[in-house]
């Protein structure tokens, strides 16, 4: 059987979950004017089968703007409702330049893009953007048979300059027979 200080200690502790050992020895002393200790308080919690542990309390993180609860693990000040709402409220509608699909686009971003990056066409995804880029320009880019040739008599030109200056030079870039032709 538990005595009276027992029974106090145990009702301590269900009715204040959060109350460390040592909290409940103290408050305990207070009521009563009796001093325990908290390694005492622990045997005689263990005794009753009750939990040793205090419960870790947290105050629940409020949204700034509704109040709302949130979600603890995002470090953002809003909970994901107000968060779109801000997110949506200066979001500028801007359509894909292959598929026309519209896309929301928050207006700073969008301004970045425009002022500094100088985009002039704006993609939904990459899948888009891969599309437009392999249609306009190609992976590869296309030579005229005039570039190529010009590009040939240049290096060769170097080559040969590089050598009468008697540094080690690699050799030239070939073309095609065709081009090689033009340029001899």
């Amino acid at each position: 059987m538990l005595g009276e200080n027992a029974t106090k200690i145990i009702e301590y502790r269900r009715n204040n979950p959060c109350f460390t050992q040592q909290r409940i020895a103290d408050v305990f002393e207070q009521d009563t004017g009796k001093h325990i200790s908290k390694q005492r308080v622990s045997q005689i919690l263990k005794a009753a089968g009750e939990k040793t542990e205090s419960v870790k309390w947290k105050a629940p993180k409020l949204c700034a703007k509704c109040g709302e609860p949130r979600e603890t693990e995002t470090k953002k000040k809003l909970c994901r409702k107000c968060r779109h709402e801000l997110q949506s409220s200066n979001a500028v509608p801007v359509a894909c330049h292959w598929c026309g699909k519209i896309r929301y686009v928050r207006q700073p971003l969008l301004m970045y893009r425009i002022t500094v990056l100088h985009q002039e066409h704006f993609f939904c995804d990459r899948h888009c953007h891969g599309k437009h880029v392999g249609a306009t320009i190609g992976f590869k880019k296309r030579y005229t048979p005039e570039e190529v040739a010009a590009h040939i008599r240049k290096s060769q030109r170097e080559y040969l300059l590089k050598r009468k200056m008697g540094k080690r030079v690699s050799r030239p870039p070939k073309g095609p027979a065709f081009l090689l032709q033009a340029v001899c």
